[in-house]
This record gives C-alpha cells, sequence and structure tokens, in this order.
C-alpha cells in the first residue's frame, strides 16, 4: 500500500513538473459528494481549484486551461469565467474546507514548510443554466452535488 501511494506521488509531482498541475479524484459516499481537485497551481501563488459533484477530472484540466489566459485569478471575489461552453463562478473556500477537502494540497505544502494554499470552487449551473442565488435554481442539484464551500456556506457572488 505505502508502495503504491509513494507512486500515485511521483506520478503527480510528474505531471506537476510537466503540465504545471495534477488533478485528484475522489469518490462521493452518503456523506460527501464525489469532487476533483488541483494539486500544484499553489507553486506559482495561484489558488487549488475544486469541483464538487463530479469526478471528472477533465473539468478542472478544462477550467484550468481557459484561466491561464487571464493573468490573474481573483481569490476574495468571484467571477463569471468562460470554461468550454459553461459559464462558471469561481467562489472562495474557507481554510477549513481547504483542510477537509483539499488534503493532499495542504499535505504537500506543509511537508515543504508552506501556507495552506488558497482555493476556489467552481460552481456549475443546475441543469436550467441557473446558478446558485438566481431565481428558479435547483437547490436539489446544488444541495446534493455542491455543497457551498464559501465562509458561512454562503455563496458569495452577486447576480446581476
Amino acid at each position: 500500500m505505502a508502495l503504491r501511494f509513494e507512486q500515485i506521488r511521483r506520478q503527480q509531482e510528474d505531471h506537476i513538473r510537466e503540465y504545471g498541475f495534477s488533478i485528484l479524484s475522489i469518490f462521493g459516499d452518503e456523506s460527501s459528494p464525489p469532487f476533483v481537485y488541483t494539486l500544484g497551481l499553489a507553486d506559482v501563488d495561484w489558488p487549488e481549484l475544486i469541483i464538487l459533484g463530479t469526478q471528472q477530472g477533465i473539468l478542472a484540466s478544462l477550467a484550468v486551461t481557459e484561466l491561464r489566459k487571464s493573468e490573474r485569478i481573483p481569490v476574495a471575489s468571484v467571477t463569471l469565467q468562460k470554461t468550454a461552453t459553461v459559464p462558471v463562478y469561481l467562489g472562495s473556500v474557507t481554510e477549513a474546507n481547504v483542510e477537509r477537502y483539499l488534503c493532499q494540497a495542504v499535505t504537500r505544502r506543509r511537508s515543504r514548510g508552506l501556507p495552506d494554499p488558497a482555493a476556489l470552487q467552481l460552481v456549475f449551473p443546475d441543469r436550467e443554466g441557473r446558478y446558485p442565488l438566481e431565481e428558479g435554481y435547483d437547490s436539489k442539484f446544488m444541495d446534493t452535488r455542491q455543497p457551498c464551500l464559501a465562509p458561512g456556506g454562503v455563496w458569495d457572488y452577486k447576480v446581476t
């Protein structure tokens, strides 16, 4: 088991060196949805990204590709970005949720004597294209697949 973990860790570090990040896919269970997150973006002073409700790492890869076209990612505020063909919101993630969900990113940074990474949650629309806080948003979709990781568990953006 330890040997397998070490092989995975080396593969992740190889991905970070080659692509600038690696992606971890986490299985869900009754108490937590499946999710994916990046590992290594904090090495270049970017927040790590997390997407809850899916194990589709390709979504995180597409997001990183699109976001790299900008000069920086806003950490404190939420902006609407175009990722592939679906606009996604980027929401702040509390330190407690970074520690809870991005365990390997936290462990990796601490093992190097670095602070825990900042993180942004990518929030996808419901099946009708509506986001949390928008009238008619399917809260069942949000509650079971995209819990809010922002401070106070409240989405911290304004719908305009």
